[in-house]
């Protein structure tokens, strides 16, 4: 059971971070900011959200984690995670997009999701992402066994 709980939650950090933000995995971030963000902000966020379809992207990405649930709590799990993207997760995902990026900046992705190029471009982000993950993981296997061969002695600590 926690086999399938983990493979999950990785699939779920992948997919939805490099879905909504192609450089999320590039960069390491805290906890949002307690204080109230910009008001304006956040409804360019919430925006840029509804320009990425957001909600479907996460409904889409819970069906195919639920695929590795058991049967008997999918149900469950499915209801579980989707309150807690929908109440906590996209909530902080927005004020962390308004603590890193301007107004104008925030107003330029959503219109640009809003494009018809924009909107092709959404589409086609979590199929590449899956096509990149087996290349990227063969690529750092590479570098680490290419640096553990030039570095030997660090394999006797």
């Amino acid at each position: 059971m926690k086999r399938w709980l983990a493979l999950a939650c990785a699939c779920w950090m992948m997919l939805v971070g490099t879905a909504l933000a192609p450089n999320a995995l590039a960069q390491e971030t805290e906890a949002p900011d307690p204080e109230a963000p910009n008001p304006q902000a956040m409804k360019a966020a919430l925006r840029y959200f509804e320009a990425m379809r957001y909600d479907q992207i996460m409904q889409d990405t819970l069906e195919l984690m639920a695929t590795q649930v058991p049967e008997e709590v999918r149900e469950d799990f499915k209801a579980h995670f989707g309150a807690y993207m929908r109440d906590k997760y996209k909530p902080a995902m927005a004020e962390l997009m308004v603590r890193h990026f301007t107004l104008e900046e925030l107003e330029a992705m959503a219109e640009f999701y809003e494009s018809d190029v924009g909107r092709s471009i959404a589409e086609k982000m979590i199929p590449f992402t899956m096509d990149t993950m087996p290349f990227n993981e063969q690529q750092v296997m590479r570098m680490v066994l290419s640096f553990m061969e030039a570095h030997p002695e660090l394999m006797d600590e």
